[in-house]
């Protein structure tokens, strides 16, 4: 190129290559002009940036600084801007755009995606794709104001805006007052289960309508949030909601819970409260109302309860109060599972497990827990009706404490290979949570002498003794507890020890749960009705109680390989009725009178 008459320059650009990221590189000769006055003119030109192409029609800069442009680009991937935009996801996101602006400060930007997707990080697994459909910006300038357009589509959410702002020239910042409207909505809640693994289960819609006004870099929203067809299930812990409906309103930085209400079961749960950013921490404060509601509802657990709760986070602090009532409970423990490791084990190359959310949260905790009169619990041994009144307290840096008494209105304990009826029993709460004070006492169903034992003590040292309606030795209250009779020899001697060594058994068979007898028992001699004669011998004996009066067991005899099918219904405390079929048929009307 060379020099104008008037004092300008004019040529062509032949060839221009930036190399690094991003790059750029001309691809053919544009023209340049120069003026004197500080006017720019580049003509059309075609370049190769970020992985695209740009095409551009003119490009012009007036010596008062007016601008004027046309043209395109397509292709353009933003991941070649690493180095000067880093997203929080994986991406491969490119887009394109078309402008145009002339110098009255008139002019129009569109840009939308053309290929790509991005993918949401999970805590195990893969990334989730977003499924994005439409990504979409409109720009509209008018030389006094900007207007603005945007639109969302992706397998998770959609959401359409629109607003506006003054242009002042070009100078534009956080202080910039913004006006417009948002329209956004997660159409199905399901998707979202994805990110969060296989256990969990959502659904429903969300809506929210919002207007926007105030400063560019901290804009107020003005409008209303719906939910519908909400769900959430767990699937771990037989959580289920369902039906839910959400009703919120957003007045600038503060949140407005109207109502969010589920379903579960033949009751509900609401809440409603409000939810204060305007301070550096939080203000929330959550009504909950509980009106025969489904907590849970498994195989082997569930628990339906009613009362009203206040959840609140002030000043950092979180605290939890309220009463609540079990109008129906029935906790079942597994029957078996593996051994865990004790606290301060430390295994040599696995990750420790992480904290649990609420372990360092400054909570505090004032709940009272009403049993009510329908709760059961089962495990350990133990299936038990309770009932009873615990309030549970719990301050920041404090283990959890509890004061109340619950009673064992009814229930049965298995110890030593015996169904022992629980006659009396009161669990003391007067500290901490996890060490209430024991008072349980359990006899062997319908025994002559009411044998049986006495728990008593805390549950981290607890103190069991054997017992008996009347006195006698130790030794016969263990045979009245474990073989049914007292002791009369070295021969019981024996078969306590026979006992004894299927205790082990038997507290397997206590945590698997299929037989409610499985253990040695003793048989005298007796003379069957065709004259042969049965010796005494050890018995192993397996059977399950069908009901509380009617006892279906198999027997094999030790010594002699005989085998039975036993079947017996206690009429009452000392009349029994037994029908044995197996090696040897027999039946026996069983009648006992003590008079020691």
């Amino acid at each position: 190129g060379g020099l104008t008459d008037a004092g300008g320059w004019q040529g062509s650009v032949q060839k221009l290559d930036l190399s690094g990221k991003p790059g750029l590189s001309l691809q053919a000769p544009a023209a340049l002009q120069l003026g004197a006055d500080g006017m720019v003119k580049l003509g059309a030109a075609r370049l190769a940036l970020l992985g695209g192409s740009l095409s551009l029609a003119d490009f012009t800069r007036q010596a008062n600084g007016a601008l004027s442009s046309h043209g395109n680009a397509r292709g353009i991937r933003l991941a070649e801007l690493g180095p000067l935009l880093k997203l929080p996801v994986e991406h491969n996101l490119q887009f394109d755009a078309d402008w145009g602006l002339s110098p009255s400060g008139q002019g129009q930007l569109a840009l939308w995606r053309s290929g790509g997707d991005a993918q949401l990080p999970q805590s195990k697994g893969r990334p989730v794709p977003v499924g994005l459909k439409t990504a979409r910006v409109d720009l509209d300038l008018d030389g006094r104001r900007l207007a603005f357009k945007l639109n969302l589509d992706s397998r998770f959410a959609q959401a359409q805006g629109q607003g506006s702002l003054p242009w002042n020239g070009g100078h534009i910042d956080g202080r910039t007052p913004v006006s417009g409207t948002l329209r956004a909505s997660l159409p199905a809640l399901s998707t979202l289960a994805e990110l969060s693994g296989p256990g969990l289960e959502l659904g429903g819609q969300l809506h929210a309508s919002l207007d926007l006004s105030g400063p560019l870099a901290a804009p107020q929203a003005l409008g209303q949030i719906r939910g519908e067809q909400l769900k959430f299930a767990d699937r771990r812990t037989g959580v289920a909601l369902g039906d839910g409906t959400l009703q919120a309103r957003i007045d600038g930085r503060r949140l407005t819970l109207q109502q969010l209400r589920f379903v579960s079961g033949k009751g509900d749960v609401t809440a409603s409260g409000s939810l204060d950013l305007s301070d550096d921490l939080p203000d929330a404060r959550i009504k909950v109302a509980l009106q025969s509601f489904s907590v849970f509802d498994r195989p082997g657990r569930r628990l339906v309860v009613s009362g009203q709760s206040e959840l609140a986070f002030v000043g950092g602090k979180l605290s939890l109060v309220g009463r609540i009532r079990a109008d129906q409970g029935r906790i079942g423990l597994p029957k078996l599972g593996a051994p865990d490791l004790s606290g301060d084990v430390v295994v040599v190359g696995r990750q420790p497990p992480e904290p649990s959310a609420f372990a360092s949260m400054p909570l505090t905790v004032a709940l009272d827990l009403d049993l009510g009169d329908r709760f059961r619990f089962t495990g350990q041994g133990l299936d038990v009706e309770l009932s009873g009144l615990v309030h549970v307290s719990a301050n920041p840096g404090e283990a959890p404490a509890a004061r109340g008494q619950v009673r064992v209105v009814k229930g049965r304990y298995k110890a030593y290979g015996q169904d022992l009826d629980i006659a009396f029993g009161v669990i003391t709460f007067n500290g901490p949570l996890d060490n209430p004070l024991l008072n349980v006492q359990a006899k062997r169903r319908l025994s002559p002498v009411g044998a049986g034992v006495e728990v008593s003590g805390s549950v981290a040292a607890p103190k069991v003794r054997l017992t008996s309606d009347e006195p006698m030795a130790e030794k016969d209250r263990l045979a009245w507890l474990v073989l049914g009779r007292a002791a009369s020899g070295d021969r019981d001697n024996n078969d306590l020890a026979a006992s004894a060594g299927m205790m082990l058994a038997g507290s397997i068979n206590d945590h698997i749960g299929l037989f409610d007898d499985l253990g040695v028992s003793s048989r005298k001699e007796k003379t069957l009705s065709n004259g042969t004669v049965s010796p005494a011998e050890q018995v192993v004996t397996v059977g399950r109680q069908l009901t509380r009066e009617l006892y279906l067991g198999y027997e094999y005899g030790i010594s002699s390989a005989d085998q039975a099918v036993k079947l017996a219904y206690q009429l009452s405390k000392g009349w029994s009725v037994i029908l044995r079929a197996g090696t040897a048929m027999s039946a026996e009307s069983r009648y006992t009178l003590r008079f020691d």
